[in-house]
């Protein structure tokens, strides 16, 4: 049967070349493939000379097309299609091949349509590893094919795309197909900024990376990161961020419901007391094509939300506005207050006496000149927050009455005429 298949397909081959199913230049697969059944297959026309162009191609979006040639069975078409048969194709994140390749060989004229009555029943078909098959083919990080495809037991049997040499040749199918690099995200770290959780917004929790690429291939790659939270009674929370400088994330930006004040919950889904995992992942996305890389092995981390939004203090005031030494003073809060608990005061100012108090509106004398803090922390139990201002104490001025130099001269005058009148009375 194999014999009768072998010239059946010999006669096909003519036609092959002369009905024009040779591929384009642009192709980037190169090399042979090898199977005990057929021999030699080859991917490329530049991996021999020949007046015939050819070659199998892998796309942008990881399909592959065109034409590979066996002397023995002629072109297999990577862009075959039929109902419940899926085309060649590459996961650009995992390198794998699947679906299927066809001999044109099988077909009555050309490379589709009606099947030829001298095949024996052999469809042509070759799976690159749709299905689950396996071992399948795949492609490394040097670029090489690695792995078998099965072309049925009839005809073409294993097809090794990798292996050692052979009768004294070596053989191998390659690409140069620009996979993009997948980064490796570590060093996940969950913060929190005191300062803004005391400033009315929404308790800030940042999320911060740090990304192999960045400093490697920043002039080529922009970058995406996803974003997750977890947790919560099955909480799962995702964003996504783009970005190639800044690789810091603040998760309010997920669903900003509120963006000015503290509200009672963080958010619609991230609540107050709970535990949650952060999972952050990223990709490269090629500058001049836009083209997505892999996602990266996403790397985790957790934290505790805070229990309720952080006390407030926006300023201090005081009386009199010009300050001197020893005068008592009057200090107040500006717009204080707490989410939770009851608010507690401590005053504490430098270089004078009280230096301390727990009123709301205290009094204090600075002892001597110059410039004093004033700091004023507001705690409601668990959180605090504070303000200082720096104001200045001074000395009083003088006490001093304005006079006539006129004036000045009758008094003198007087007190002179005031004397003599005194000593000639014998006082």
């Amino acid at each position: 049967m194999k014999k009768i298949l072998f010239s059946f397909l010999a006669l096909s081959l003519l036609f092959g070349v002369t009905g024009g199913v040779g591929a384009t230049d642009t192709d980037n697969v190169y090399g042979y493939a090898w199977s005990d059944s057929i021999g030699w297959i080859s991917f490329n026309n530049t991996n021999h000379t020949g007046a015939v162009t050819y070659g199998v191609k892998i796309e942008e979006n990881g399909n592959l097309t065109g034409y590979a040639w066996s002397s023995n069975i002629g072109w297999i078409n990577f862009d075959a299609t039929e109902t419940g048969k899926t085309s060649a194709n590459v996961n650009l994140e995992t390198k794998a091949l699947s679906g299927w390749a066809r001999a044109c060989s099988v077909f009555s004229s050309g490379c589709s349509g009606v099947l030829s009555a001298n095949t024996g029943g052999w469809d042509g078909w070759i799976n690159l590893g749709a299905e689950g098959t396996s071992p399948g083919v795949w492609i490394d990080d040097d670029g090489n094919f690695q792995g078998y495809a099965w072309g049925g037991g009839t005809v073409i049997g294993w097809i090794s795309f990798s292996g050692p040499t052979l009768n004294g040749n070596s053989y191998g199918v390659t690409t140069d197909f620009p996979f993009i690099s997948k980064p490796v995200i570590n060093n996940v770290i969950i913060s929190l900024s005191e300062g803004e959780a005391c400033s009315q917004s929404r308790i800030p929790h940042r999320i911060s990376w740090t990304n192999s690429a960045d400093s490697v291939d920043a002039a080529a790659y922009d970058y995406e990161y996803e974003i997750k939270f977890i947790g919560d009674g099955g909480l799962e929370l995702t964003g996504l961020k783009g970005s190639n400088e800044s690789i810091t994330w603040n998760y309010t930006e997920l669903n900003p419901v509120c963006s000015n004040k503290c509200c009672d919950n963080y958010q619609s889904s991230i609540k107050f007391g709970k535990t949650y995992t952060v999972s952050v992942r990223g990709r490269n996305v090629d500058k001049s094509t836009g083209r997505k890389g892999p996602w990266s092995e996403p790397k985790t981390s957790s934290f505790t939300t805070k229990n309720h939004c952080y006390p407030y203090v926006g300023g201090i005031k005081n009386e009199p506005s010009t300050i001197e030494v020893n005068e008592v003073i009057s200090f107040e809060p500006i717009n204080a207050g707490v989410y939770s608990g009851s608010i507690r005061y401590n005053w504490q100012f430098s270089d004078a006496n009280p230096a301390n108090s727990s009123l709301e509106k205290p009094t204090t004398t600075f002892i001597n000149a110059g410039s004093k803090n004033v700091k004023l922390t507001v705690d409601d139990g668990t959180y605090s927050c504070f303000v200082t201002k720096s104001v200045n104490a001074q000395h009083p001025l003088p006490d001093w009455q304005e006079t006539t130099p006129f004036g000045k001269v009758r008094m003198f005058f007087g007190s002179v005429v005031s004397g003599l009148f005194n000593k000639i009375a014998g006082f």
